[in-house]
This record gives structure tokens, sequence and C-alpha cells, in this order.
């Protein structure tokens, strides 16, 4: 995995982000992916030398269920290896 400094920080972020927009997202009625899946997913992308991850605060049925996924695995690593973009824009649900 190749790397970029981000500014002056000496904070490594991988080349590559790991996109998290269709975890808990349903299609038709079905999950598409599901919360261990998401965290297979996260964790291969970790074994895999990446430490960014993208997320919003509307991504996941209901809005916002991907940052939680996301913070119950994080629960299991170091914090300061990663780097999370996180947007706001849309509101909620209701």
């Amino acid at each position: 995995m190749e790397y970029r400094t981000l500014g002056s920080t000496g904070t490594k972020v991988s080349e590559l982000c790991f996109g998290t927009w269709r975890f808990a997202m349903e299609s038709n009625g079905t999950v598409e992916t599901d919360y261990d899946t998401a965290h297979d997913l996260l964790d291969t992308a970790w074994e895999n030398g990446i430490n960014f991850i993208d997320t919003a605060n509307v991504y996941g049925d209901p809005n916002g269920t991907s940052e939680e996924w996301i913070g119950d695995w994080l629960s299991e690593y170091d914090r300061e290896d990663f780097v999370i973009a996180s947007k706001v824009y849309f509101p909620f649900d209701g």
C-alpha cells in the first residue's frame, strides 16, 4: 500500500480510501452489507494496509448506522492508526 503524509501532521494515510456508503443500506428489501460483513470488509481493508475510511451522517438505514458500525469496529483497534473522513450534509431521517 502506498501512503501520503497529511500536510505537516506527520499522519500517514493510505492512498486508497475504503468507502462505507452501502453499510446497512436496503435495496429491494435486502440489506446490502450487514453488520458482520461490514466488519469483515473493514478487517480486510486494514489487513491490506488501508487506514483511510470514508463515511457520512446519512450512510445506512437508519441514517448514521455506518458511523455506528465503524465505531464498534474501531473499539478493537487503536483509533490513532486510522483516518476517518465523515461528511455532514443531508438531514437525518425524520
